[in-house]
């Protein structure tokens, strides 16, 4: 059944806007936490969190994992970030990755905190995809059985690089040795003297994230593992040049290592020199070639290339227009709980632009888009439920069910 031009009008003219109300409770929370009132924040959040806002979630989570303002306490902590994650919040995912690597309140399972890192730096999260690298190397590469531990010693003392190296990934994760990140440094060096390129880069995200963090060592070992065609190191020159931090900010600098490491397969590095070439930063603007980008890192599950594939082919800015290609990665997208995505779709249907309109439809994207954060899609639900039957809604509901089930 289609809606009533008025009540359509009225949809349109609010779908893609904020809540305020909500988004104020949650602002209020978070300058309360910012403060150190963790009281406020508690009290801010919990209710935003019991009706479903993930970044309330989050934040609940946040004070439970870190004992701030509630007595510490991590089942409870995953227990919010389990409800955000599961609405597609990539923080969430990295705090859920973060609690099975180190085994905070779980048996440390490195297998399951890739997966959810792997969810995360698919949807865009710079750390997350090196997270997920480093773990499979960890995963596949070094054994950490007493045998395997005795023969790398060894070969470390003779000078191996390789050994040297694994022996690091061993005590920077606390596999089958005891945890200490110095000696993990002091081997990755060993293994840098002979310019190794996994070790190289090791030391350069040492001193990028790690604590003692010192930019121009990041930048000196980034780039002496990027000469080694380490794709993971090119790409982070590139984001040391887009942000400037260790060297002075150049955008066409950022290009240049975003392309070895696009040209490389790097899914972060692809969508963001796809998204250099949408704004032409440090290179000519040129949509096509921001589209070729974005479609690479979108194969490899990129969830913002996705949407952004979507916006690019419904608005037909500098491509042909293209819905069902628009349609196409939205779904993706929505697929990796991007609920911006959820919300395309929903206009999509319930104005058939370009495609048949089908008002069930669009409220069952509209439905999904507010389970998953979307500031707007509670609030115009009603507008859209005005023109459906009984018989409507109960079609959207399975439309819905089936559609989870099946992610």
């Amino acid at each position: 059944m289609d809606l009533r031009p008025g009540l359509m009008a009225a949809l349109i003219a609010v779908a893609l806007l904020a809540s305020h109300a909500v988004a104020a409770d949650y602002d209020k929370g978070q300058a309360a936490a910012t403060a150190g009132d963790y009281a406020t924040a508690l009290a801010e959040w919990e209710p935003l969190a019991l009706a479903g806002n993930a970044d309330a979630q989050l934040g609940l989570g946040l004070l439970y994992y870190s004992g701030q303002g509630v007595a510490q306490d991590y089942a409870e902590a995953r227990k919010w970030f389990e409800r955000a994650a599961d609405q597609g919040h990539v923080e969430a995912q990295v705090m859920l990755g973060t609690i099975y690597l180190r085994g905070d309140g779980v048996e440390q399972d490195l297998q399951k905190s890739a997966e959810f890192y792997v969810d995360a730096g698919n949807a865009g999260h710079a750390g997350a995809q090196q997270m997920v690298e480093r773990l499979m190397q960890g995963l596949s590469g070094p054994l950490d059985t007493p045998e395997a531990i005795l023969e790398y010693r060894q070969a470390a003392e003779a000078g191996d690089a390789d050994a040297q190296y694994n022996l690091g990934v061993l005590h920077h994760e606390g596999r089958g040795v005891d945890q200490d990140l110095a000696l993990a440094v002091s081997y990755y060096e060993q293994a840098a003297e002979q310019n190794h390129g996994d070790a190289l880069f090791a030391l350069g995200l040492y001193y990028d994230q790690g604590l003692n963090q010192d930019y121009t060592k990041a930048h000196h070992y980034y780039q002496r593992a990027a000469t080694q065609g380490v794709s993971a190191a090119q790409y982070n020159l590139g984001v040391l040049y887009g942000a400037g931090h260790g060297v002075t900010a150049d955008d066409e600098q950022a290009a240049k290592y975003y392309r070895q490491a696009a040209e490389g397969g790097h899914s972060l590095a692809q969508y963001n020199l796809g998204t250099l070439y949408a704004f032409g930063q440090g290179l000519p603007q040129d949509i096509l070639s921001a589209v070729r980008w974005w479609k690479e890192a979108a194969q490899q599950g990129h969830a913002e290339a996705q949407f952004n594939l979507g916006n690019v082919y419904m608005r037909g800015t500098g491509i042909e227009k293209n819905v069902p290609e628009a349609i196409k990665w939205w779904k993706q997208a929505a697929g990796r709980g991007i609920a911006d995505a959820m919300a395309g779709l929903a206009l999509v249907y319930l104005t058939g632009d370009g495609v048949a309109a089908d008002s069930i439809e669009g409220h069952k994207w509209l439905t999904l888009a507010g389970e998953h954060g979307h500031p707007s899609a509670a609030q115009n639900l009603p507008l859209v439920e005005q023109s459906l039957t009984a018989d409507d809604l109960a079609e959207s509901k399975r439309r819905a069910d089936t559609w989870r089930s099946g992610r």
